[in-house]
């Protein structure tokens, strides 16, 4: 399963194509990737963080199935 999520936080990583603020310069490494199951086989939880220099953060929670060993799937919320 450790590989799988690393494998998953290579995927997720993928979906950002750019980040940016009216003021602080912020790049896509910026974007803070945490991945964790739910109650619910097979699905994670993946949420994505940024924060400015003067504090304010955005953050997207998407879900992932995974299915037939590969991942799948998401809904922004």
């Amino acid at each position: 399963d450790i590989v799988f999520k690393e494998r998953l936080a290579d995927y997720c990583g993928g979906f950002i194509s750019g980040v940016s603020d009216n003021y602080t310069k912020l790049k896509v490494s910026d974007v803070n990737i945490k991945i964790k199951s739910t109650d619910i086989e097979g699905r994670y939880e993946v949420v994505y963080t940024v924060k400015d220099e003067a504090g304010n953060q955005a953050k997207y929670t998407i879900y992932i199935v995974k299915k037939a060993g590969t991942a799948s799937g998401g809904a922004i919320s």
